[in-house]
């Protein structure tokens, strides 16, 4: 009976160390987004605080792909994007009210091992970035790691 509870005991363990589980979990806690927060092009009046924007109708599609992230999503603040880890330029279309400009993100991108469960993940520093000539006035690194927990990356600066 004993040796029965062993086995059982052992068998469970492998299930557990072999299960879907443990991908699972690597991919939503080693995920890597940049985000990108939109400001307005004046200040509040106090001209310390910024003043800080959301946009309806917002569209963003991957350059280069057929992929839409955002398809005209109403009240948006923030950006959650990703960047590509097979090259070191990763650019999107964001369509405002019928008007296109591309946000263009130059990226150093390092490859970081995690576990064997987990295998390894890529990290990214951000070195510029831009905007095309359309609706977008100009574009600033607030920080330029990217990291697992998300935090303002960039900031957009638009037309109001």
């Amino acid at each position: 009976m004993e040796r029965k509870k062993y086995i059982f005991a052992l068998i469970v363990l492998i299930a557990m160390l072999c299960g879907c589980t443990v991908d699972k979990q690597c991919r939503v806690s080693y995920k890597v987004e940049m985000w990108a927060l939109f400001q307005g092009d004046s200040l509040a009046a106090d001209t310390t605080i910024a003043y800080y924007q959301r946009y309806d109708s917002i569209t963003v599609q991957g350059v280069g792909n057929d992929s839409i992230l955002y398809d005209n999503v109403k009240s948006v603040g923030t950006l959650v994007l990703q960047l590509r880890p097979d090259t070191t330029l990763t650019a999107y279309s964001l369509i405002y009210h019928g008007q296109t400009d591309t946000l263009y993100i130059r990226h150093n991108n390092t490859i970081r091992f995690v576990s064997l469960a987990c295998g390894q993940m890529v990290l990214y520093t951000i070195e510029e970035v831009w905007s095309g000539s359309g609706w977008i006035d100009s574009v600033a690194i607030l920080d330029p790691t990217l990291e697992v927990k998300g935090k303002d990356n960039i900031r957009i600066i638009a037309h109001e």
